[in-house]
């Protein structure tokens, strides 16, 4: 394709052309081909006429080099000189390198250019100066454009990526292997951050080569300056791998090397002893044992004491923590004297790591078994649920969102939580205090456990009143005292208050307003509805206010204080032996009740037992105290202390150093003020872990139940955690996966259970048990069953869907057939909390053990709907979670509607048809007065879809989808597909087995199916359709040559996927294009259509083949416009090699022009040939049509026959 472009000067043969050519209609179709910017060369076409004259003359591109001799651009950038962003984030390649070294040459598939060095990170400087270039090394740029000059800053568009690679350091990070030169691997991130890593051995260097143009594991160990320092784990895994290493493998003494630094390498990989041994010992052992293999650091740790980590930990033991072996591994010792290994997460050694710190070793924790092999039957695992550091940090190592007792903010970013450092980024406190953080599993180098806050909701500390009103800054304009007005200016307007009710002080015993208010002075006004009032909203906490005027009260015996906060506010102070303008600590005074003044008082006579925001700063100088500061400013005048003996519950006292937690934040409760000291008590703040006296656990203790799982409920108490299983929860049939499970013991609430320890110690719960503690009610109530005598039922708790009623503490359900409620029904509009029911029937069910409630008179509703009849009814409720079958209120009735009965097609999971509230019609299917369920179908008064999985005649025309997992069960699959509808798959439906079609999901991420109609609410799926369809098709193929139309569904380079209906097919290559080197993925694409004859179909699979060549009667001759050697036709030229010049004909067939058949001229330069006309057409003569090879058919092409003998290009 020839392409016009203008451009200032181009001097050829001595004489300047100028081209003024306007391209404002040209200039979108030169760029559609060629990039703003591109460097390209342009040869002087022409045409000679009769008189020798030149006609027809023009500028064509010849193609790309680094060799500029004249750039595309529009005539606006031809007088704009001024330096501009032309694209903020392109992703773009190195392909050459300036000559005076001082930068590299850029393309994108927009774009071309250069950037200089000092705008280009090092990392890509030395990939460019390697000289040797790929595609596949791509990174982010901006483009600008200054003098008519695109040029790169790459700096600029990676900043935003350096800085959040600085939060990833010691982490793993993948890296694209793009280039491997001299030893260095030139690598990028995912998002395209260059990466030069220089290879420390050969057999890293193969390692990554094996891997080139994929991701492969690396360390980042720091960040200098902009590059990226890292460390191979990819190659040192390959490694691990090949060699089979793992924890316990023995290593033999006499084949580990050493160097002059006494560094230890087995099989090129680095050896560490642990820490607990010497030198010595490492030489006299004849064997090495691998205790862990250390993928971050890259090295094997090794011990030459095998035989400490044969003793078996088969029962949860308690030790004192001693010294630390690995990153992930702990030497322990119990009360005899023996020793165990014990491991650990990286996010659980920083912690143990920093109580050593501050309490010094010996710290008591519990051991029990893991589950790696090693046999590592000797390494124990952390129990951190049972850590007996009177602390419960099991949440924080959960990495689940923990509530901090002191908000972490931007001022203060290192708080308390028990006796560890919490730290946030500060600028990730920008926001505001917040008080949920979410434990990174990282250390800081001032040993802080570094935290980010949690945004799952909202997060922000506020001391404001809970009150929705908007709140403004205004200030005074002026103050008429004859009719107490203050006139302000808030909102962008001006605001007259005059009321008490408005000012919040009692104006007629206040001095003249104008003392109170003086002109520009500023105030905190609140907003409710269209109403203005001055902020009277103070904060429970004690703080600063300043005396603005003294007035006197009606009793005249006491001087107050009209006071002014530091945020505004305004109050009224009951405070004597101060002057105006001075400033104190003041608390709001409760005992006044509701008035329209806030009344204060020194916070000295109201602040034991409150809890205040302190900093620590140093130790007594006895040691009985720790010396602390309150946070906000204080005003008492006073010394803030904490006894030692209150600062935690820990027995291990004083913290060994205290420097780790210095400068802290922390809450302590105020319990005692001395002359001039203020004691406090943190040991209060803090819970108390009572449960950790003996190995063994068991007693009776107060737990709150915290969640469920298939089992039972899920108890805690602090850092213990317990399972109470269905069975031993209720005294009645508790099914998993209903209603009742939440409404029965929700979350939150606490019951006495016993404990015991389990048998199996590696499950991570406690064995609970609840109704066993009440046999003897339980006795009572067997009785009562016998005698037919009964107590009054007291309604315990109002469910949505039962009534839960008790006596004696046992707990009983009765739903809405029992008590004559329609379900769907509130039940609180007929019952209430603590209501006694005194007709009531108990049943023993002995098979079961369990007890079944039934009241003695059951309650009948007074009306029921006509069944068949339309209603105008709102959707009120979703039963469930995972299903669009809902409540629908109408007239005094509500029904259900089934999950199928909603629409008539299924719809996605992940929005629901209908919002709550929504007003819909509905037809009553039926109201049974014994299961008290009145259902009802929405869609029955929808008009039935014409087409689609719900028409009528679904099953003639079904539609392929492809459909992931969801559930499984022995009779059908329930499946989701790409827009998460669901859809089932019954056994009976099925042409395999369900084992097999779930193995086909797991290997192929997904298959497709037919669906046929519609079943349960769910797409209906009929693997048999495709069965029927393939015998059709068998059945159409015996009786001759069959044509069909397919739909491309997938594609690689040598084969086309296709579907027909419900069938899947191939096509071959060859089928094809007869020709090995053609790439399939060039020709064609996924969704496009193509035709193709049947040949063949198998029966057991189902599947079909088909060929394209097959249409044509005379093969590839139907596919190319010339028959046989000496043919004339176009080729574009692709490029040259040692053979010759590749060219493509336009039926997508690859063929080839000779060296020699390329130019008349034999010393012509063809590589230079190729450049000017690639992916250009060139006319050419036919010169061989090989078929001997009957998949691989080899077109030759003459070049120079098609021009005159002499003539050259």
């Amino acid at each position: 394709m020839l392409l016009w472009a203008a451009f200032d000067n181009w001097e050829w043969g001595g004489t300047v052309f100028r081209n003024q050519v306007d391209l404002q209609s040209l200039g979108p179709k030169i760029f559609t081909y060629l990039p703003l910017g591109f460097p390209a060369q342009f040869t002087f076409d022409y045409i000679l006429g009769e008189s020798g004259n030149i006609q027809n003359s023009r500028l064509r591109l010849l193609g790309f080099s680094p060799q500029i001799e004249g750039r595309v651009s529009t005539n606006y950038e031809a007088h704009n000189v001024q330096d501009r962003e032309l694209c903020s984030m392109v992703t773009v390649s190195p392909y050459a390198r300036l000559d005076d070294d001082t930068g590299t040459y850029i393309t994108s598939p927009q774009y071309a250019g250069i950037a200089l060095d000092k705008n280009t990170p090092c990392a890509m400087i030395k990939y460019a100066q390697s000289r040797i270039f790929t595609t596949e090394y791509q990174v982010p740029a901006k483009v600008k454009l200054r003098k008519r000059t695109v040029y790169f800053d790459i700096k600029s568009a990676l900043q935003q990526q350096l800085t959040n690679l600085r939060g990833k350091i010691g982490e793993l990070i993948d890296l694209k292997i793009c280039v491997i030169s001299n030893g260095w691997a030139y690598m990028t991130t995912r998002n395209g951050y260059p990466v030069a890593y220089h290879c420390m051995s050969d057999l890293e260097v193969e390692s990554i080569r094996q891997n080139m143009f994929s991701y492969m594991e690396f360390c980042l160990e720091r960040i200098t300056g902009d590059q990226l320092e890292v460390s191979s784990v990819g190659a040192f895994k390959q490694q691990v791998a090949l060699l089979s290493l793992q924890p316990g493998t023995m290593i033999d003494t006499h084949e580990v090397e050493r160097d002059e630094n006494d560094a230890m390498t087995w099989n090129k990989l680095t050896c560490i002893q642990i820490k607990s041994e010497t030198p010595e010992m490492l030489q006299e052992a004849p064997y090495l044992m691998i205790v862990e293999v250390d993928e971050r650091n890259c090295r094997l740790i090794v011990t030459a004491q095998p035989k400490l980590y044969k003793e078996p930990i088969t029962m949860v033991r308690r030790m004192s923590l001693s010294m630390h072996i690995t990153p992930t591994l702990w030497l322990c010792t119990d009360s005899n004297g023996h020793q165990a290994i014990m491991e650990a997460s990286r996010a659980e050694s920083h912690l143990l790591t920093n109580l050593m710190k501050l309490y010094g070793p010996n710290i008591p924790v519990f051991v029990g078994p893991t589950q790696s092999g090693f046999g590592r039957s000797a390494v124990g695992r952390c129990k951190f649920e049972q850590i007996a550091c009177s602390a419960d940090y099991s949440q924080l190592l959960a990495l689940n969102p923990i509530q901090i007792s002191t908000p972490m903010s931007k001022q203060n970013p290192r708080v308390l939580y028990y006796d560890v450092v919490l730290t946030c980024n500060p600028d990730e406190l920008k926001n505001g205090p917040v008080s949920r953080v979410v434990y990174t599993g990282q250390v800081d180098d001032l040993n802080a456990l570094i935290c980010k806050p949690d945004y799952s909701e909202n997060n922000t500390v506020t001391n404001r009143s809970e009150s929705s009103s908007k709140r403004y800054m205004g200030y005074v304009l002026s103050v008429d005292t004859s009719t107490h007005t203050v006139l302000f200016f808030v909102d962008s307007k001006e605001v007259q208050l005059s009321t008490e009710h408005q000012l919040h002080i009692p104006l007629n015993m206040c001095a003249p307003l104008d003392t109170i208010f003086p002109v520009e002075s500023s105030w905190s006004i609140i907003k409710n509805g269209d109403e203005y009032e001055l902020n009277n909203h103070c904060s429970r906490a004690a703080s600063a206010y300043t005396l603005i005027r003294q007035h006197t009260r009606q009793n005249k015996r006491h001087r107050d204080w009209v006071v002014k906060g530091e945020d505004g506010t305004i109050a009224v102070a009951a405070v004597q032996g101060w002057q105006a303008g001075e400033t104190l600590l003041l608390i709001p005074d409760t005992s006044y009740g509701e008035t329209d003044f806030c009344m204060m008082v020194e916070a000295e006579e109201l602040i034991i037992g409150r809890n205040i925001t302190l900093r620590l700063c140093g130790v007594s100088d006895d040691g009985a105290y720790y010396l602390v500061e309150p946070v906000r400013p204080s005003y008492l005048r006073k010394n803030y202390q904490i006894p030692i003996s209150s600062w935690n519950w820990c027995d291990i006292k004083p913290l060994k150093n205290f420097e780790m937690i210095k400068d802290c934040v922390f809450d302590a409760r105020v319990v005692d003020i001395d002359d001039d000291t203020i004691i406090l008590d943190r040991q209060q703040l803090l819970p108390q872990c009572n449960l950790l006296q003996n190995d063994r656990i068991s007693g009776v203790y107060q737990m709150e139940v915290v969640g469920y799982n298939q089992k039972g409920y899920i108890l805690e108490q602090y850092q213990i955690k317990a399972l109470l299983p269905w069975e031993k929860a209720s005294w009645f049939h508790l099914l998993s996966g209903t209603s009742i499970i939440e409404e029965y013991l929700p979350i939150g609430s606490l019951i006495a259970v016993g404990l015991s320890t389990p048998e199996n110690l590696e499950q991570p719960y406690l064995d609970a048990d609840w109704i066993g503690l009440h046999a003897d009610i339980e006795k009572r109530w067997k009785k009562a069953v016998e005698d037919q005598s009964f107590q009054s039922l007291v309604v315990q708790r109002v469910g949505k869907r039962h009534l839960y009623v008790s006596l004696d503490g046992i707990i009983m359900p009765l739903g809405a057939d029992e008590l004559g409620v329609w379900e769907g029904l509130d039940l609180s509009d007929y019952y209430s909390e603590e209501q006694c029911l005194n007709d009531g029937l108990l049943q023993w069910l002995v098979p079961q053990q369990r007890f079944q409630l039934r009241l003695a008179e059951k309650r009948t509703p007074c009306s029921k709907p006509e069944l068949d009849l339309e209603y105008t009814a709102t959707i009120k409720s979703y039963r469930e979670r995972h299903s669009h079958a809902c409540y629908v209120a109408f007239y005094e009735w509500v029904a259900i509607v089934p999950h199928g009965e909603v629409t008539w097609e299924p719809c996605s999971l992940d929005k629901r048809p209908y919002e709550i509230g929504a007003t819909v019609r509905i037809k009553v299917t039926s109201a049974n007065t014994n299961t008290m369920k009145i259902k009802a179908s929405i869609k029955a008064c929808l008009p039935r879809p014409e087409s689609g999985p719900a028409a009528i005649d679904a099953a003639e025309h079904p539609e392929m989808r492809w459909f992931t997992l969801n559930r499984a069960s022995s009779v059908d699959l329930q499946l989701l597909d790409k827009y998460n509808v669901p859809a089932i798959l019954c056994s009976e439906d099925a042409t395999q087995s369900l084992d097999e079609i779930k193995t086909t999901i797991a290997e192929q991420g997904g298959i497709y199916l037919p669906v046929v109609g519609v079943k349960q609410g769910m797409l209906h799926c009929n693997q048999k359709v495709i069965k029927t369809q393939a015998e059709l098709l068998q059945r159409r193929l015996e009786k001759g040559s069959l044509k069909i139309t397919c739909v491309i569904c997938g594609l690689t380079n040598s084969r086309l996927f296709v579907h027909w209906g419900v069938l899947t097919g191939s096509i071959l290559k060859h089928d094809i294009i007869p020709q090995n080197v053609v790439s399939l993925k060039h020709l064609y694409k996924e969704g496009e259509t193509i035709a193709c004859v049947v040949s063949s179909i198998d029966m057991d699979t189902c599947l079909f083949k088909g060929s394209v060549l097959s249409l044509y009667p005379n093969g590839i001759y139907d596919l190319l416009d010339f028959k046989k050697p000496g043919d004339e036709t176009s080729v574009l030229v692709l490029g040259a090699n040692e053979t010759g010049v590749k060219v493509q004909h336009s039926s997508g067939m690859i063929g080839m022009i000779p060296l020699d058949e390329v130019s008349w001229n034999p010393n012509a330069d063809i590589q230079a040939w190729a450049e000017r006309f690639e992916n250009d057409y060139v006319g050419v003569v036919v010169l061989n049509i090989d078929h001997s090879e009957e998949t691989n058919v080899k077109l030759i092409f003459s070049r120079k026959r098609r021009l005159a003998e002499g003539v050259e290009d």
